[in-house]
C-alpha cells in the first residue's frame, strides 16, 4: 500500500479463499470468497482472474461484483485441462447463474 497513491484500488488473490479487496488506503481490506471447482491445474487461473477483473471494471461492475465475477473465472480455468483455459463471457455468467454470490 505504501507504493500506490491513497485513493488506488488493491486486489490480492488468497487461492482458495478467492482475493481481499481494498478501495481506498482508509478503507478496512475485505474478502471476496472464491468458488469451489475440481482442480485440475492452476495454469492460467491468475491470467484469468486479471482479464476478467479488468474486463468486469471496464464494463462499469463494482470493485467487489468484478471480482466475484473474476473468482469465478479462475475457479472454471482451474477446473479444466487444456491449452486455453479461459471461461468465455457467456461460460461465467452461466456459472454465476447456478452459483449466485452477490
Amino acid at each position: 500500500r505504501r507504493y500506490v497513491k491513497p485513493e488506488t484500488a488493491l486486489v490480492l488473490r488468497d487461492g482458495q479463499n478467492g482475493a481481499i479487496i481494498q478501495e481506498s488506503a482508509g478503507q478496512t481490506p475485505w474478502g471476496v470468497p472464491a468458488y469451489p471447482t475440481d482442480l485440475m491445474d492452476t495454469t492460467g487461473a491468475g491470467e484469468a482472474h486479471t482479464g476478467v477483473l479488468l474486463a468486469s471494471l471496464i464494463m462499469g461492475s463494482s470493485l467487489e461484483q468484478a471480482c466475484a465475477r473474476a473468482n469465478a473465472a479462475a475457479a472454471l480455468a482451474m477446473g479444466r485441462r487444456g491449452y486455453y483455459r479461459i471461461p468465455t463471457a457467456s461460460q461465467i455468467d452461466n456459472f454465476l447463474a447456478t452459483n449466485p454470490r452477490l
